[in-house]
Order: C-alpha cells, then structure tokens, then sequence
C-alpha cells in the first residue's frame, strides 16, 4: 500500500473519482436490470412528490438562512458605524509635551 503515496496526487485523484463513477455506473445497470420498468413507473410519482417536497423545504431553509445572514451583517455594519467615531486626543490629555 505504500506505493499510493509514491503516485502523484492529480493521477491518484483522477483514478478514485473514476473508480466510484465506473462502480455507480454498475450500480445502475445491475438495478435497472433487476428491478422492471413498470414498477419504476409506478414509483416514479411518488418520487416526484417526494422531490418536490425536498425542495420547497430547501428553499425555505435557505430563505431562513439568508434572513438571519443579512440581520447579523446589519448589526455588524451598525457597531461597526459606532466605533468608526474618530477619537482626537490632545498631547497634553495624555500627559505628553511637545517641544519645537
């Protein structure tokens, strides 16, 4: 096993992605084989339902998300806006003398 880390890194990853595409490709072909078409048909609107339901939650989650993101940015913004007063201090405030 040693020599996988002698293999360069782009040749290593290109050979795993490959590796799970081929086995998923198989995957496919041995279930469409063995399972029938017409019982594919009568899942299929079950399916899409289910798909459809996916992403109406989906949507909603992101809105929840970019709601809340655009809320935390403004009270970022806004303490932001606090502490950008400019603070003008006198030397002598301070206890420092300045000579010519």
């Amino acid at each position: 096993m040693i020599w996988l880390l002698q293999l360069p890194a782009p040749l290593l990853g290109s050979a795993a992605v490959a590796l799970v595409i081929a086995l998923e490709v198989g995957g496919l072909l041995l279930f469409r084989k063995a399972v029938s078409h017409t019982r594919l048909e009568e899942a299929n609107a079950a399916s899409g339902q289910m798909f459809q339901l996916a992403g109406v939650l989906y949507a909603v989650l992101v809105t929840f998300v970019v709601a809340v993101v655009w809320e935390q940015f403004g009270e970022a913004e806004n303490a932001t806006v606090a502490f950008d007063v400019p603070v003008r201090v006198r030397p002598s405030q301070i206890g420092c003398t300045i000579t010519p």
